[in-house]
């Protein structure tokens, strides 16, 4: 399975990377990204990022929209590609007061084969930005005090997860949400 990795600028890349070593995995920066590599690739997963948001910054992320609306492959977007997700499909991203950066648990409203094992979810949050309402394209899965945490895509094998699943501690099992994800393609 070739697995596209879209990098928007994400801390924790190489973490991300190390739990996909299995797969065959090409690392794009978001600004270089070209539908052609979507096309060439089996799996599309769109990182985190800390240094541009998605609201004011269509230009930069013109191509991963164009990706997201128009590639009919399985796509997983990480926190900012959470945001990017579902922005393409019309959501509006709320800005929170302070940026969340913690390990939250996060609780299953719906279940689906991405929570399939799993009872409770405790992931590390990073992140400034949230999405409290879906756009009607999208299902909700989980949730926090804060808005969605784990959404699909209606028609789709889209998925988004708000928290990192690559940040793996005593503490956490987010990275089980990536496993689910990639074992169900």
């Amino acid at each position: 399975m070739k697995i596209l990795l879209i990098d928007n600028g994400s801390k924790h890349i190489s973490k991300l990377k190390d739990l996909l070593k299995t797969y065959l995995v090409s690392t794009i920066p978001c600004n270089q990204v070209k539908i052609q590599d979507a096309i060439e690739s089996n799996v599309i997963i769109f990182s985190g990022g800390s240094t541009n948001s998605v609201v004011g910054n269509d230009n930069l992320y013109k191509n991963e929209i164009n990706i997201i609306k128009n590639i009919n492959k399985p796509m997983l977007g990480i926190c900012l590609g959470l945001e990017l997700m579902t922005y393409a499909f019309g959501a509006k991203l709320e800005k929170l007061e302070a940026k969340k950066q913690e390990i939250s648990q996060i609780k299953i409203i719906k279940k689906d084969k991405i929570v399939q094992g799993i009872e409770n979810i405790y992931a590390y949050e990073s992140h400034k930005w949230v999405v409290k309402k879906l756009p009607q394209d999208f299902i909700g899965i989980a949730k926090s005090n804060d808005g969605y945490e784990i959404i699909k895509h209606k028609n789709k094998y889209l998925y988004g997860c708000q928290f990192h699943p690559e940040i793996i501690n005593k503490k956490t099992n987010g990275h089980l949400i990536l496993n689910n994800f990639l074992a169900n393609i």
